[in-house]
């Protein structure tokens, strides 16, 4: 009987343990004019950890590579965004790494605002741009990483 109860008990732990790799996603798709389309990666992840992205990959499943991905470097990801044309500008108050090769289905241009930017950025900003809304909603996705990597921030 012990030894069932602690079999069950180990098997919880590892269960909820598990639970720490996952993450659920949500892909914003963005449309250009000419049919183009790129995505913002929203993922939240078990650790209370939100992590940011714009991609041409629209697989919510694949982690942000930032060879080819525009990667916000922050935990808390904040961005407004327009699209005009084949052209999104992003502006946001986070830093940003822009991929090597850059994101070439639409035009990209970030715009990294200081903290007091970009206070009076949003106190001021146009009615046009949007603000990127990070709540997941129904259409997010479920995701397990084939293998946890943590946050390299010595990198960037």
């Amino acid at each position: 009987m012990k030894a069932r109860r602690a079999f069950i008990v180990s098997c919880v732990l590892m269960i909820s343990g598990c639970y720490a790799f996952y993450s659920q996603v949500r892909i914003v798709e963005i449309n250009g004019s000419k049919g183009s389309v790129v995505y913002f990666r929203i993922e939240n992840r078990a650790n209370n950890e939100t992590s940011l992205s714009l991609t041409e990959d629209p697989d919510p499943c694949r982690s942000p590579d930032r060879s080819k991905d525009f990667v916000f470097r922050t935990l808390d990801p904040i961005a407004y965004y327009e699209v005009e044309g084949d052209r999104v500008d992003i502006y946001t108050p986070n830093s940003v790494s822009a991929p090597k090769d850059s994101v070439r289905a639409m035009q990209v241009e970030i715009h990294e605002l200081t903290p007091v930017e970009y206070r009076s950025f949003k106190e001021n900003r146009p009615a046009k741009l949007q603000l990127l809304q990070l709540g997941l909603g129904s259409e997010s996705h479920s995701c397990s990483p084939k293998s946890p990597e943590p946050t390299d921030w010595a990198a960037w």
